[in-house]
């Protein structure tokens, strides 16, 4: 059987769109997928902040070194279509699960790979945020050239980035300290207000 054939044979095997778009919208990955990768990072950002970073797909490559360049129509909403190039590949990718400012979700396709990306953002208070990043790609042969261990390598790099690029935003936002006069002290400290007239 030629390498072709063993490869078209091995992507009707593949799960379907369909069924990755179920995965996806659920904020969940396929378990089964041959490379798996997840990382977590706490970002000293508003969850609001960390967002609006995440949904500006087009502005991906400014703070993300590894993405070459992004067709959107904007930024990302409930079942936008999006391509994005990296590595020189390009990557079909679509939105299948959009909750601002908690979970983010996608699924693309390259060649005959396909990936589900989640992203689950948790406040841990005003001020910061944690971020989890879930991915699982599969396809024809896909762990001969690209695993596990690169998608982890990969998932870490983009955190590390979102981090830097979410903390500078934030801390550039920031309204400017205003400087507060200490309280006049009270000028009759021992007398209540009602005995001063």
């Amino acid at each position: 059987m030629s390498l072709a054939l063993s490869c078209l044979l091995l992507a009707a095997c593949a799960p379907s769109n369909r069924t990755l778009a179920a995965l996806a919208r659920h904020g969940a990955i396929q378990v089964d997928a041959r490379v798996k990768a997840a990382s977590t990072v706490n970002i000293h950002a508003p969850a609001e902040v960390v967002w609006r970073i995440l949904a500006d797909a087009t502005a991906w490559p400014r703070w993300q070194p590894g993405v070459e360049t992004v067709s959107s129509s904007g930024h990302l909403h409930d079942g936008a279509s999006f391509t994005w190039q990296t590595g020189g590949t390009a990557i079909h990718s679509r939105v299948e699960l959009f909750d601002p400012p908690h979970r983010l979700a996608w699924i693309g396709r390259a060649g005959m790979a396909h990936a589900i990306h989640v992203f689950a953002l948790v406040p841990l208070g005003p001020r910061d945020t944690q971020v989890e990043s879930r991915e699982s790609m599969d396809g024809p042969l896909l762990d001969w050239f690209y695993d596990s261990a690169d998608l982890q390598s990969s998932e870490d790099t983009l955190l590390k980035n979102l981090k830097r690029a979410a903390e500078t935003t934030s801390a550039s936002s920031e309204p400017a300290e205003t400087y507060v006069a200490p309280a006049t002290p009270n000028p009759l400290p021992h007398v209540s207000p009602h005995q001063r007239n």
